[in-house]
């Protein structure tokens, strides 16, 4: 090794800083995934020397080509690796990955919500919005039958506002009351979509 090294002169010392060993300490010279040069790795024309070493310009050439670019020219003095492009990763492997992992984990979350009863399905709150708005209607129409009688023998206007409103209260407790419990409880087999505890969306 010491004789390579006298015969190197100084414009050839960049070629020692290119060679690295380990797929990890590749990694982070080109700024991807370890998995991602073992993925690269397993190529069986990926450039690789002797000992688990790597030549970083080999490497980088390597993957101009197989990207459909012209491989850069290496002469003599090398720019700095801080500004040198590193290789793209949008599309490839890694990057849809990491788009599954992002999707399952918030289709978990979600579905820890929904059974956490934090989430309804829509269907299901509309459902329910809508039985409500029936019930006023319906006890409002009701009103104008089932209050006649009860006003007729009233002698003062005092009875008269105690009757009105008692069948208003009774109208507001039938609209205003509770959620069921088993709302959101079913499971959640029917549509994906679904409403947060805020209301409709």
């Amino acid at each position: 090794m010491t004789s390579l090294l006298e015969e190197m002169d100084a414009g050839d010392m960049s070629l020692m800083d290119s060679i690295v060993k380990g797929k990890e300490a590749l990694a982070r010279l080109l700024g991807v995934s370890a998995r991602t040069v073992r993925r690269w790795a397993k190529d069986p024309v990926f450039p690789k020397l002797s000992g688990g070493r790597y030549d970083r310009h080999q490497v980088q050439d390597w993957l101009d080509r197989r990207d459909g670019r012209e491989p850069a020219a290496r002469a003599g003095k090398e720019k700095d690796p801080r500004q040198q492009e590193l290789p793209r990763e949008n599309g490839g492997k890694d990057h849809w990955d990491k788009k599954a992992k992002e999707w399952q984990a918030r289709t978990r979350e979600l579905e820890y919500r929904k059974l956490l009863g934090e989430l309804v399905e829509r269907r299901e709150v509309e459902a329910q919005f809508v039985s409500r708005i029936l019930a006023v209607k319906q006890g409002l129409l009701a009103l104008a039958r089932g209050l006649p009688p009860q006003l007729i023998h009233c002698r003062e206007e005092r009875e008269m506002e105690v009757i009105v409103h008692r069948e208003v209260r009774g109208l507001l407790e039938a609209f205003s009351r509770p959620l069921p419990e088993r709302l959101g409880a079913e499971g959640g087999k029917g549509s994906p979509e679904v409403a947060g505890s805020g209301g409709l969306s």
